[in-house]
This record gives structure tokens, sequence and C-alpha cells, in this order.
């Protein structure tokens, strides 16, 4: 099934993981495991496609 997207949205499970890396991005960057760099840079992707109105799918 796919989620329909209204344009610039993140799908819920997107904005979840943003708003746990803003949380981390008030402490030291030392702090950041592998996976929330892999997390955040995923994100970076997600938002770049949701605001070219891309299917996620794509990229």
């Amino acid at each position: 099934m796919s989620q329909s997207l209204k344009p610039r949205e993140l799908p819920d499970e997107l904005r979840a993981i943003k708003e746990r890396l803003e949380k981390k991005l008030d402490g030291p960057f030392r702090l950041w495991t592998r996976q929330d760099v892999s997390d955040y840079l995923y994100l970076l992707r997600a938002e770049r496609a949701v605001s070219s109105n891309l299917n996620l799918k794509q990229f």
C-alpha cells in the first residue's frame, strides 16, 4: 500500500526520525551514532524529494 502524501509533507515515520534528531542537535555531535548519521542523510534526501514533489520510492 502506498501512502498518499500532500505536497511537502513527510510521512509519520520520517517525521519521528526528524524529531529525534532535532533533539540530538542540541547536544554534541560526537554523541551521534552511525544510525543517527544514516537516518539524518536519509531524512535530507527524503525532504528534498518531498520538496520536489517526487514520490519517496523514486529516490
